[in-house]
């Protein structure tokens, strides 16, 4: 990191760079190195994150935390404040179409949901036979990845598009273990 773009990372670490930051950092890089936390920083090991520029003027930065029981957080750094997404169990996040879109492993809760700004709503309601691991966008449909092998009694075999309307399977889908990286 040597330019002016910043660089966040998160994870179960309590210091960076030799400063005591808890959870989540970030650095603009540059000759004056240095890690500051975002926010204060945050008690739970930060799993996934991710950040949108909102404005010139400043960036939303989402966190999921492996506590299960912790909701997703949303950072905006325009007020500096962190507020809970209202949500627990998250293990994926993209941004696609407008929203965020996270996926769940969650058995009494729809698997794969949007958030409408103050409540996840499930995509396409239940009907995903297994677990959903992973979700990202590709140009302008969704990604999933899992156990699952039907998605509303189609087979996926592990991995579909959504393309805003419908999943699709990719192919013939993925056969074998799952492995989480």
């Amino acid at each position: 990191v040597g330019g002016t773009d910043t660089l966040f990372v998160g994870g179960g670490f309590t210091s960076i760079g030799g400063a005591a930051i808890g959870k989540v950092a970030q650095t603009n890089g540059g000759p004056a190195f240095a890690w500051n936390p975002v926010g204060g920083g945050l008690t739970n090991t930060v799993t996934d994150l991710h950040v949108r520029n909102s404005s010139l003027n400043g960036y939303v930065l989402v966190v999921l935390q492996g506590n299960v029981s912790v909701p997703a957080l949303r950072y905006t750094s325009s007020n500096s404040t962190w507020t809970p997404m209202g949500i627990t169990g998250l293990q994926s996040l993209t941004y696609h179409a407008g929203s965020y879109h996270g996926v769940t492993a969650v058995n009494d809760e729809p698997k794969c949901q949007r958030y409408d700004g103050s409540n996840w709503v499930p995509v396409r309601g239940p009907g995903i036979n297994g677990e959903v691991r992973a979700v990202t966008r590709s140009g302008n449909d969704m990604i999933l990845g899992g156990t699952f092998a039907t998605i509303s009694g189609v087979a996926m075999n592990g991995i579909a598009r959504w393309d805003g309307n419908t999943f699709t399977p990719l192919g013939s889908g993925m056969v074998g273990t799952s492995v989480e990286a």
